[in-house]
C-alpha cells in the first residue's frame, strides 16, 4: 500500500495537466519510437519550438520531452523516444501502445529557439526532438546539426524521421569536440545550442572558450541527462 507521501503526491498531480491518448507509435530505427499523442487539451495551449512537456509515469514521476511537432488545431503532438536514454521515462514510453491514456503537463519553457539566423545545434540522441522542433518551424533555414551517438546509423535514421539531416554524427566525445570547433570557426555569427549530456556540454563549452570562439556569440545550453544522477529535466 502506498505511503502517505505517495498518496498526497498522486492526489496533487491529479489536479494538474490533462489527459491525451496515444494515437500512433512507429519505430524509425531500433531503440527509437515516434509517438503521437492527441487530445482536446492540446488545442488550448500555446507551444513554441523548443518548449517541453512533462509526462506522468505510472509511478507518479514527471519526465520531460521536447515535441518536434505540435498541431494546435488538430490537438496532436509528436515526440521521439529512444537512443541512449535508459531511465524511467524511457521505460514508461516503451510500455505505451495505441489507445493508452497519458497525463501531460505543459508546455513549459525549455530552450529558447528564437534566433534571427539558423543555429548550430550540438547534442546526442536526446537532442533530436529539439532539432526536429527547429526543422519543423524553419523549413527554409535548416540548422547545422552535430550529434554524438552510440548507434550512428540508427541516430541518422531517427533524425531523418523528424525531418533532420545531420551535418555530422560521430561516436565519441572527442570527435564531437573536434567537429564543433571546425563548425564554429566556419560560422562566426551562428548561435550555438549545446544540449544532451551535462558532462559533454561542459567539455564543449570549455573547448569553445579555449579556442577563443565565444566572443559575442549567443550560446544556449540545456542538459537533458547527467551521467551521475537521474531525474534531470
Amino acid at each position: 500500500m502506498p505511503g502517505v507521501f505517495a498518496r498526497v503526491k498522486s492526489a496533487g498531480l491529479d489536479r494538474f495537466g490533462f489527459h491525451v491518448a496515444v494515437e500512433d507509435v512507429q519505430e524509425p530505427a531500433p531503440g527509437f519510437a515516434l509517438i503521437t499523442l492527441a487530445g482536446e487539451g492540446l488545442t488550448k495551449n500555446v507551444w513554441h519550438p523548443g518548449d517541453c512537456v512533462k509526462l506522468r509515469t505510472h509511478d507518479d514521476h514527471l519526465r520531460s520531452y521536447t515535441p518536434f511537432d505540435w498541431d494546435e488545431s488538430a490537438g496532436r503532438i509528436r515526440l521521439l523516444r529512444g537512443g541512449r536514454a535508459i531511465g524511467p521515462g524511457t521505460h514508461f514510453l516503451s510500455t505505451l501502445s495505441i489507445g493508452a491514456q497519458v497525463q501531460l503537463l505543459g508546455p513549459k519553457k525549455s530552450v529558447d529557439l528564437n534566433f534571427e539566423r539558423a543555429p548550430i545545434i550540438v547534442g546526442d540522441e536526446t537532442a533530436l526532438g529539439l532539432c526536429g522542433a527547429w526543422a519543423g518551424s524553419h523549413p527554409e533555414s535548416p540548422a547545422t546539426v552535430l550529434l554524438e551517438a552510440t548507434d550512428v546509423d540508427g541516430c541518422r535514421a531517427a533524425a531523418h524521421a523528424v525531418d533532420v539531416n545531420p551535418n555530422s554524427v560521430v561516436s565519441t566525445r572527442d570527435d564531437l569536440i573536434a567537429r564543433l570547433i571546425e563548425l564554429v570557426r566556419a560560422s562566426a555569427d551562428a548561435p550555438l545550442v549545446l544540449s544532451g549530456c551535462a558532462q559533454t556540454i561542459a567539455a564543449l563549452r570549455a573547448a569553445v572558450k579555449s579556442a577563443e570562439l565565444n566572443d559575442g556569440r549567443v550560446i544556449r545550453v540545456k542538459a537533458y541527462w547527467d551521467e551521475n544522477r537521474a531525474g534531470l529535466d
